[in-house]
């Protein structure tokens, strides 16, 4: 089987990274607002235990779709197919605040994970030509701080706009939130896309100077910290709603500071891991964070507003280092030339919500929702292992 990879020709990006820093910014304020509502909304047209499965589907969609991915971007370029695929996340989004066939919500729904996954595939792109090694931390913690502000934005917007489980004026707003990014995706028409050429597998690996061994590890690694995602977007909301008994409105104002870490701590993280400490020691402090919180969540079935509070704040301290800190450490290991390598680490996201919701689906008749927590804290700690195989890059 073989896959394609770009080689760089040489062209720089011919905008400002601010203007990425905006595309970004706007992309996750875009997925951000309904993020957390999509497994409640689900759940008006299918039982919960085929809540997962959904996920699951749309996400094996997406790395087929990622597969295909750099034949698409050499007959089309980058800026083109960013272009369509923003139109179909504005377009899809939009369709959901109506849609009441379950078969159309389905494949309305999956179109929407596709078209959003690719736009983040294709912004690292435009990022990528513009980042250096000795400021990748800083460039990529920033990006970062730029969309985790806008997840906050986002749940604090949620607190007015949701009211009674009315999920269509949140997907109204996502669709008119998207909008200005098709002004600001006109500054990259001129983008010069790389030239592609056929790789083995194998060597995508082997092409990373020498480093196959840590960027199969960060790979895992990041896998875990998305199959961590997957289950709190999916089962922490219903779990919130459906059991503590939660109303949405208090929901959104937990899932708000929830955030706030990514918006406070992952540029400075960035600075410090190209400046000072490297990556590897965040990672082995940021799962066992993780893996503390989430375990405690198992044991506290009761709607206590400022302790669940506390234990969301202090489980994304731990998920916001370990993100910054995996994306710094792939970074420093690949080059912008390194175009498939970048596509296959984005498919640990959609991976992972194809394994992390059938692993729930089989646990859920034996644990319940309460008792998946404890499960994935468990599951955490072996990231805590794989950190410590890592060669840091200071």
């Amino acid at each position: 089987m073989q896959k394609e990879v770009f080689s760089k020709p040489g062209q720089h990006i011919p905008r400002s990274v601010s203007s990425i820093y905006t595309l970004g910014f706007f992309l996750s304020l875009h997925v951000a607002l309904p993020a957390y509502l999509f497994s409640s909304f689900l759940s008006q047209f299918f039982p919960e235990k085929y809540i997962g499965i959904i996920f699951s589907i749309a996400s094996l969609l997406t790395i087929w779709l990622f597969s295909k991915l750099p034949a698409i971007l050499r007959r089309f370029g980058n800026f083109v197919t960013a272009g369509v695929f923003l139109t179909c996340t504005i377009v899809a989004i939009a369709l959901l605040s109506f849609i009441k066939l379950p078969f159309l919500v389905i494949v309305i729904f999956i179109l929407y994970q596709l078209a959003t996954s690719v736009l983040t595939f294709n912004f690292d792109i435009f990022l990528e030509h513009s980042s250096g090694n000795k400021v990748t931390g800083e460039i990529r913690g920033t990006y970062l701080m730029f969309g985790s502000i806008a997840w906050v934005i986002a749940e604090v917007l949620l607190v007015f706009i949701i009211a009674n489980n009315q999920y269509n004026t949140v997907f109204i707003v996502a669709s008119l939130v998207a909008l200005p990014m098709m002004v600001i995706l006109n500054r990259f028409k001129r983008f010069h896309d790389p030239h592609y050429r056929a790789l083995q597998i194998l060597t995508l690996f082997k092409k990373t100077s020498g480093h196959s061994k840590e960027v199969i590890s960060i790979y895992i690694i990041n896998f875990l910290l998305c199959f961590f995602y997957s289950w709190m977007v999916i089962y922490t909301p219903l779990y919130l709603y459906n059991y503590v008994g939660f109303q949405w409105n208090q929901i959104a104002i937990l899932f708000a500071v929830m955030l706030l870490p990514f918006a406070l701590i992952q540029r400075p993280l960035g600075k410090l891991a190209d400046r000072k400490f490297g990556e590897k020691e965040f990672l082995i402090g940021g799962f066992s964070i993780m893996a503390i919180a989430t375990g405690v969540m198992s044991f506290l079935p009761t709607p206590e507003f400022w302790i669940w509070m506390g234990l969301l704040f202090v489980s994304r301290i731990g998920a916001a280092t370990t993100e910054v800190m995996s994306e710094t450490y792939f970074f420093k290991h690949v080059h912008d030339s390194d175009v498939a390598l970048i596509g296959i680490f984005r498919t640990t996201r959609p991976w992972a919500y194809i394994v992390a919701p059938i692993v729930a689906t089989v646990l859920l008749p034996f644990s319940g929702i309460q008792y998946l927590f404890i499960i994935l804290a468990v599951i955490m700690l072996y990231g805590v292992f794989k950190s410590f195989q890592l060669v840091d890059t200071r």
